[in-house]
């Protein structure tokens, strides 16, 4: 029965105020029907690596970036001449940085030299945002496995900590000086096991020989919520992407890849990256916004 729960906007005040305030898209759908790292491996490299599950335990994990893998996001980047990106991060698993041990390790020698100047704490990015030291491109990640004080939403656990989280990034930002040239993108990589009725679409096979099990990673998994964070987005903005092809996690690189001015041509991240929509369009504002919150209401514990 407790997939048929939900939670309501008064149990989790912060994500439901961002909506509210902000923009909220209702269709949204992660990018395959499986769990946390392929998901993730399409919003940061274009497709799941040919994978169906997680890869994120024993051996598997631990040898990771020994193994020649597709390029990600920040290769691109770091390949067109842009290096002013960073991650920041709550945990580590098994010893690693999550992210970059999976999806960035060995593809960028200097990175991997000096690793000091591209990834911090999560702590560090809200001194960074307060103080005016953000780096073009953050990539935030929570505290998304731990014995207690989650930051991931995930259902069935305790939601508070993770609506504390979310309050204070996006209370960092909002008094930093840079608020106003600020996208703070939330979303979240598969959906945790919650009934939604929305069926998801297919889209673009990610590249055209990626097949595995009789899967042609050309299905999307069900609906996430993604909510879009600026003083250049009107209140209570609901978006889509308005055309054939939904939004998935690969719209992020797609938007990011976009709006440092980088050609399609250039990406080489696969069909899936190539045709995903971008989401610059909901900052329609000709002006920034000066009655964004400063605080949010954080609820009491569970």
């Amino acid at each position: 029965h407790e997939v048929m729960m939900t939670y309501t906007p008064a149990q989790l005040p912060v994500i439901n105020g961002l909506a509210r305030e902000f923009a909220v898209c209702d269709e949204w759908f992660c990018s395959m029907p499986s769990a946390t790292d392929p998901n993730r491996a399409f919003a940061f490299t274009g497709s799941a690596l040919q994978q169906l599950n997680n890869f994120q335990n024993g051996n598997t994990y631990i040898t990771w970036p020994d193994f020649s893998r597709r390029q990600s996001l920040w290769k691109v980047l770091w390949s067109q001449g842009i290096t002013d990106w960073k991650m920041y991060h709550s945990v580590e698993w098994m010893g690693f940085v999550h992210t970059y041990h999976l999806f960035l390790q060995g593809q960028i020698p200097y990175v991997d030299a000096n690793n000091a100047a591209f990834i911090s704490g999560i702590d560090q990015f809200k001194q960074d945002a307060r103080a005016g030291r953000l780096p073009a491109l953050s990539y935030l990640e929570p505290a998304w496995i731990a014995p207690q004080g989650t930051t991931s939403y995930h259902p069935g656990a305790d939601l508070v900590p993770g609506e504390r989280a979310l309050a204070g990034l996006y209370e960092a930002m909002r008094a930093g000086p840079a608020w106003n040239e600020t996208l703070f993108v939330i979303t979240f990589d598969e959906h945790g096991g919650i009934f939604d009725h929305a069926p998801p679409p297919y889209a673009a096979k990610p590249w055209p020989n990626d097949t595995n099990d009789g899967f042609g990673y050309d299905l999307l998994g069900p609906r996430v919520p993604a909510i879009v964070v600026s003083p250049w987005i009107e209140q209570q903005t609901v978006f889509r992407s308005g055309e054939a092809t939904a939004f998935d996690h690969t719209s992020i690189l797609a938007t990011v890849l976009n709006w440092f001015g980088v050609p399609r041509s250039r990406w080489a991240l696969g069909d899936r990256a190539h045709h995903a929509p971008t989401f610059e369009t909901v900052l329609t504002r000709a002006t920034a916004r000066t009655d964004a919150p400063a605080t949010l209401p954080v609820p009491s514990d569970a």
